[in-house]
């Protein structure tokens, strides 16, 4: 599983380098999306490619807990699809994570 995560990340950073756009974003010390955090989702985005510098859990239509949602190593890439965009996230050890923020059209 592991494997495949990695096969699909590396081609959208391949990807990403033909014209989307990137961000550095602090996140997490609340259950908070990324517009919440204060980021933009560019329009037409359909795909975003999350790295968090801490680990965290997001979860997609509800809130997330230090325990509750899908768990994030630090560094691991996480893939958000068209209908997951307005995922919340929250740093498991309290306080703000950087992330970078890869925007797939």
């Amino acid at each position: 599983m592991a494997n495949t995560k990695l096969k699909n990340s590396r081609a959208l950073i391949n990807g990403a380098v033909l014209g989307t756009q990137t961000a550095a974003l602090n996140i997490g010390t609340t259950s908070e999306s990324i517009t919440e955090a204060g980021g933009s989702i560019p329009t037409g985005t359909t795909r975003i490619l999350f790295i968090p510098e801490h680990a965290i859990h997001y979860h997609p239509t509800g809130t997330p807990t230090a325990t509750f949602g899908h768990s994030v190593a630090a560094g691991e890439p996480v893939i958000l699809e068209h209908n997951q965009l307005n995922s919340k996230f929250i740093r498991d050890a309290g306080g703000d994570t950087t992330a970078i923020i890869v925007y797939l059209g």
